[in-house]
């Protein structure tokens, strides 16, 4: 069965709906199960809104014509969403969806979404132990901001509490926020997200992330705790156009090589533009490989696009897909120019797709450049 809730005005109801279904064939519903009066005055009622919302259920306003009263805006912290007008000879209702919610309400929402703290122990005891050989100086940012004081109790670089207004997040105020750490140098920057499926249901604070940093890796902690690493470089690098394409299907419009000179045990940034003319319907995996003169690979990266936000399955035809990742060249690292090959392949199957056009061709990667090691 599933519920529906809608917060209502002063003259007019806050109900619950709930289907029962009996069979393949018979609905019985909707039928009503829960109502409240809006009060906007009650310093209380947001509670109430707040519990629904980490409940995940559907949650309507419903504004009639009854009296005097109009919605307010944000009637308890809501954001609506205008879902239909009924009429009824003299009688009207409009129908709100709450789409998110702001302020304390939000604050609650967040807090209630976390698991309790003694099923958070070991996610912290590993996330501790790995942040326990990180370098003082890179900047760890954890979301919610509430948990930043558990982070930071073992944590000798800079903690920062990411704290947003809304909920759901949003990816434009979480870029806002996180564009204060952008910069052309290689900061290393560790995002902790608690509970990242509850807290940031729609993964906006990552899709900030990717748009600004350029992605190392992510790991995950009891399956509670979320560490994606990132180094901070340009967000708009220069560019150079490629010309490769993968199955005559898949273009590498630009990539950028952000660090062309390098030195070992430091890092290569690497930035790709693709593209797609049709939909894929599989999802593949994207190498990038470092290698030495006679072939030999000395550094990788591999995964989904965008460090696993944007795999091909959802891209859509001829809208460009940014990604940025970062290499940690070996520190041992012999001087001299490497090349760098990408290529596409199935994760499952290891096969790779077969590179159609380009001006350095191989059977299935593209050297798209090349960087020198001093």
């Amino acid at each position: 069965f599933w519920f529906w809730h809608s917060f209502c005005s002063l003259s007019s109801l806050f109900v619950s709906f709930h289907s029962i279904i009996t069979s393949a064939a018979v609905v019985l519903g909707p039928r009503v199960g829960e109502h409240v009066q809006m009060k906007p005055g009650s310093e209380l009622q947001y509670l109430t809104l707040a519990d629904w919302i980490v409940r995940g259920e559907p949650v309507y306003f419903i504004e009639t014509n009854y009296s005097k009263h109009t919605m307010p805006d944000s009637p308890h912290g809501a954001l609506l969403e205008f879902v239909k007008q009924y009429q009824h000879e003299d009688v009207t209702l409009k129908l709100y969806r709450v789409g998110g919610v702001t302020g304390q309400t939000a604050e609650v929402v967040y807090e209630k979404r976390l698991p309790p703290a003694d099923m958070l122990e070991a996610a912290y005891a590993s996330l501790y132990a790995d942040l326990s050989t990180a370098s003082p100086e890179t900047v760890t940012v954890v979301f919610p901001g509430s948990q930043a004081e558990m982070v930071d109790a073992a944590n000798d670089g800079t903690v920062i509490p990411l704290t947003l207004d809304r909920w759901p997040p949003d990816r434009e105020e979480a870029a806002e926020v996180l564009s204060d750490l952008a910069t052309d140098d290689k900061q290393v920057i560790e995002l902790i997200e608690v509970a990242g499926y509850q807290t940031d249901p729609n993964q906006a604070i990552l899709q900030a992330a990717q748009a600004l940093f350029y992605h190392v890796r992510q790991i995950w902690h009891e399956d509670q705790i979320t560490q994606t690493t990132y180094i901070t470089g340009p967000v708009a690098p220069d560019w150079e156009d490629t010309g490769y394409r993968w199955e005559d299907a898949i273009d590498l419009d630009r990539v950028a090589i952000v660090d062309p000179v390098t030195g070992a045990g430091d890092w290569a940034r690497i930035a790709y533009t693709w593209r797609t003319d049709s939909p894929v319907q599989d999802s593949f995996s994207v190498f990038t490989h470092i290698v030495d003169a006679e072939g030999n690979l000395v550094a990788q990266y591999d995964g989904i696009p965008g460090g696993g936000l944007y795999p091909l399955t959802v891209w859509q035809p001829g809208k460009p897909v940014v990604d940025r990742i970062a290499i940690r060249l070996p520190a041992d690292l012999a001087p001299g120019d490497y090349a760098i090959n990408v290529g596409i392949y199935s994760p499952e199957s290891g096969l790779r797709l077969q590179v159609t056009a380009g001006s350095t061709l191989a059977p299935d990667y593209a050297t798209i450049g090349r960087i020198s090691v001093q």
